[in-house]
């Protein structure tokens, strides 16, 4: 194996940590406590990160190379993953904004019954003259 075959292959390693992540996102569900999911979120973050660099060495390591079957083999697993990363990043990304939604949905049902509540509400003046009036 050479030096490239190694890059392609590391890069292609950071990318499935990055899919095992998003799946262990995905089994977490929409249950999960906020600090399990800051920990699934952090640990996203860092195999993305980890991805970036690994995306920045491949680059590196095929400017004026001529490529050998073998390395447009792994190109092309490597390309594949990229595919799958990309479907799962849409998915979290559709999820996501799913979720929000339904979080704005609550906070308005939340401000429309807040809203209908301080209409019962008696006003300072009102509240201290009829206390004033009943004893």
């Amino acid at each position: 194996m050479s030096a490239l075959d190694d890059v392609i292959s590391g890069a292609m390693a950071c990318y499935r940590e990055l899919l095992l992540a998003y799946q262990e996102l995905d089994d977490s569900g929409s249950v999960a406590d906020g600090k399990v999911y800051e920990r699934l979120q952090g640990r996203l973050e860092e195999k993305m990160a980890a991805a970036h660099v690994a995306d920045q060495n491949l680059v590196n390591a095929l400017a004026d190379t001529d490529l050998s079957g073998r390395q447009m083999t792994l190109l092309h697993e490597y390309r594949e993953i990229l595919v799958k990363v990309a479907e799962r990043n849409r998915m979290l990304l559709d999820r996501t904004r799913t979720n929000r939604a339904l979080v704005l949905a609550e906070l308005s049902e939340i401000r429309a019954g807040k809203t209908a509540l301080a209409g019962y509400r008696l006003q300072s003046v009102a509240r201290a003259d009829a206390l004033s009036e009943t004893y």
